[in-house]
């Protein structure tokens, strides 16, 4: 990718798709409008992941998040409704 197209936010619509793959696995797509190198601070940085990633009409709180995104690190997440709560964690592939 030139240096020009990276800087540059192309025209598309926010689309989210899920798409369960197996028992265990989800796959979430999202388009989003923006240069690849913000977009990839956004997922991998968790000061900026928690201001995204759970919309609001979802009724849920991100209540921590921490974010490990090397190759073998692992991820938590807590979150919250008014009448539950709960965590996710995973360790990324090798």
């Amino acid at each position: 990718m030139d240096e020009r197209r990276e800087n540059e936010a192309t025209p598309t619509k926010n689309q989210t798709t899920v798409e369960r793959k197996s028992e265990r696995e989800l796959v979430v797509t999202r388009s989003v409008n923006g240069p690849a190198r913000l977009v990839f601070e956004a997922w991998t940085k968790a000061e900026l992941f928690r201001r995204w990633w759970v919309p609001k009409s979802y009724g849920l709180t991100l209540l921590s998040c921490e974010m490990d995104v090397r190759v073998g690190g692992q991820y938590r997440w807590c979150f919250a409704t008014k009448i539950r709560r709960w965590s996710s964690s995973e360790r990324t592939s090798k």
